[in-house]
């Protein structure tokens, strides 16, 4: 059963059974085998006997047309020589996810709690500041205040 050695790629030949989609082989030539395998961007490959390509990833001028389709019946699609698989999904970023409400609310109340630290931090730093400079006065306004008495 062959399946699709792309990354991302989830068609497999008991998965896409009399649709369009067909399974090629790496090719032969060293040279665009070496090509092919530079596209796939996979680390782990399967043996190179085992490693198919689906047709989902070949623009459709890249296919050979036959006489089959000519009198439409389903045939092989028959790759061209020179192909290279060029439609990859891996290349093609997910759209960012919506957060939930709720998690948009917790979000934003940690963000806001953050800001109040942080605030309340620069504000107790200044307030210790200002603490030493009245402590300086104190004394003198402290005599001054026994004086009056």
């Amino acid at each position: 059963m062959p399946y699709c050695t792309i990354p991302g790629c989830t068609n497999c030949s008991k998965k896409t059974k009399g649709s369009d989609i067909s399974y090629h082989r790496l090719p032969n030539d060293q040279q665009m085998r070496r090509t092919w395998l530079r596209r796939v961007c996979r680390d782990n490959l399967p043996k190179a006997n085992s490693c198919y390509v689906c047709s989902a990833h070949f623009t459709p001028d890249c296919f050979e047309g036959s006489l089959k389709e000519l009198f439409g019946m389903k045939g092989k699609n028959a790759l061209k020589s020179g192909s290279v698989p060029s439609i990859f999904p891996f290349l093609h970023r997910k759209p960012e996810r919506k957060l939930s409400y709720k998690r948009a609310q917790s979000r934003e109340k940690i963000a806001k709690d953050e800001e109040v630290a942080s605030l309340l931090t620069i504000n107790s730093e200044e307030h210790e500041m200002g603490n030493t400079c009245i402590e300086q006065e104190l004394p003198s306004t402290s005599s001054h205040d026994a004086e009056t008495q």
